[in-house]
């Protein structure tokens, strides 16, 4: 397994100082470790924190033992290496000592007991209504997940028919009619150039039944891997099983009072059919809309979780070249946020506070929503 490397700064942002450029080339140039991220100052000591890096380069200053100080008390485990620090300073090193200093780390790692293989996680992206932005947030999201982590990403587009991820990532799928056994898993999967796996079926492969979908979940569960589902609405019975085998559900929604009312109806189905909500997590795109997230919290009786940046002509230019945002755009503002999802991903996340607003013309329509439905019709 890769060693999960983060990259500190203690003055500057790593990215515009060239000699982090060559630590970084070095990094990613030995293929025992992963670089997960550059951080500067005090914020490394939160980020370090939540994604619980194996190793942490800190670029030596004035400023840096007490970021080193806050950087071994929140991940005690992870090794440090201090570059150009002075002679006496646990783990300092050169720069023309770190590739032998990477090497010596890499080696030790692997004098380690074998660590017991890790169930795969099962990421399902999912909204009740079309044009949510799911196939979008599953694609950038899956791109995030191989970037951040050390684990093996999978893209599963469970839309099946309806799929569009070959789309998206502009790959020609391979199917899933020769996914016999887990072992042929691997020649079912398409490699992408930003690390992520696809698997997808083929036109030619039919409707796969749910006994079929659970095996499949099943083989795929025994990878160390994220698996992103992306799915479709009318797919009931497929949408049934993933919500329920889910570690985590990501729900995509645009804020207005159609989007609204599809989740309020859908909340109140996966009760009723015994599926646990509480793996919900809410993301709105931030598109300007007179409804808030606020306004949606209220009506949902739910926090909404993540707000992401929404950009039509950047969406549309995406899947018409096949070129996913996280791929044209890795430092972009989609970036950085998906990375903050990453980073607190299987980490408890506090209800957002909400706040009281000034009455709108409009409010008297969320109001009828949030009444929910009657034996008579909806709301009324």
């Amino acid at each position: 397994m890769m060693l999960r490397t983060l990259l500190v700064s203690t003055s500057q942002a790593p990215a515009e100082d060239a000699a982090w450029t060559v630590v970084g080339a070095q990094v990613r140039a030995n293929p025992a470790f992963s670089l997960i991220g550059e951080a500067v100052g005090e914020e490394a000591i939160g980020f370090a924190s939540l994604s619980r890096p194996d190793l942490l380069i800190v670029a030596w200053s004035d400023a840096a033992s007490s970021v080193m100080a806050g950087l071994r008390a929140a991940t005690p485990e992870a090794r440090m290496l201090v570059m150009e620090a002075p002679e006496g300073v646990d783990g300092a090193t050169g720069h023309a000592d770190l590739a032998a200093a990477l090497e010596r780390i890499a080696a030790e790692s692997s004098r380690k007991p074998p660590e017991r293989p890790r169930k795969g996680k099962l990421i399902v992206v999912y909204g009740p209504k079309g044009g949510s932005g799911r196939s979008q947030l599953a694609t950038n999201l899956a791109i995030a997940l191989s970037r951040g982590t050390s684990r093996e990403t999978i893209l599963f587009d469970a839309a099946f028919e309806h799929g569009e991820q070959d789309l998206f990532l502009n790959l020609p799928p391979h199917g899933l009619a020769g996914v016999t056994a887990p072992h042929h898993l691997d020649a079912a999967l398409v490699s992408h150039p930003t690390g992520v796996k696809l698997l997808a079926a083929k036109s030619s492969d039919g409707p796969l039944a749910s006994d079929r979908l659970g095996q499949l979940l099943g083989w795929l569960s025994q990878r160390d891997a994220w698996i992103v589902a992306d799915t479709h609405p009318t797919l009931q019975d497929v949408n049934g099983l993933l919500l329920r085998e889910a570690d985590k559900v990501f729900v995509p929604m645009n804020l207005d009072l159609s989007h609204l009312r599809a989740l309020q109806r859908e909340l109140a189905s996966c009760r009723e059919k015994g599926i646990d909500t509480s793996r919900f997590e809410f993301v709105a795109w931030s598109e300007r809309s007179d409804v808030s997230r606020e306004d949606a919290a209220r009506t949902l009786k739910r926090p909404v979780d993540w707000s992401l940046p929404y950009d039509p002509g950047r969406v549309r230019a995406a899947i018409n070249q096949g070129i996913p945002i996280l791929q044209s755009d890795p430092r972009g503002a989609l970036a950085r946020e998906l990375s903050r999802m990453v980073a607190v991903m299987g980490e408890s996340r506090q209800t957002m506070a909400l706040v009281t607003l000034q009455t709108q013309p409009w409010h008297g329509l969320l109001n009828w929503l949030r009444r929910g439905p009657a034996p008579n019709g909806f709301g009324v």
